[in-house]
């Protein structure tokens, strides 16, 4: 299926602080992302709780967009699931491609 305006599909990715989500469109995407990523002040000290990433010194301000092709039809509702499967060992395959063999443990 040919990537155009007429089939694609907007994916959005969610999760809490420090969860993951802009790493995950960097690590998928076949395009040098647009990122809006802006160093951390202590303006979020209190609201945002950085306990489990220590050392992050950025966060996404506003939103990550990439792209992705994937061979299935992401308009049918029966292939959702398909979708996202096919989205989930995307990044398996990604991941297992830049680890050395003896890390090669992604639990999906």
């Amino acid at each position: 299926m040919g990537a155009s305006a007429d089939n694609g599909l907007k994916i959005v990715v969610v999760g809490g602080f420090g969860a993951g989500k802009t790493t995950l469109v960097r690590s998928v995407s076949e395009i040098r992302p647009l990122s809006t990523e802006e160093t951390m002040t202590r303006a979020g000290e209190g609201l945002d709780d950085n306990s489990g990433v220590r050392g992050k010194s950025a966060t996404t301000v506003a939103f990550d967009f990439g792209r992705i092709t994937l061979d299935c039809d992401a308009r049918s509702r029966a292939s959702g699931k398909q979708v996202l499967i096919t989205l989930v060992e995307h990044v398996r395959d990604q991941y297992a491609a830049k680890t050395p063999s003896s890390h090669q443990e992604l639990a999906l």
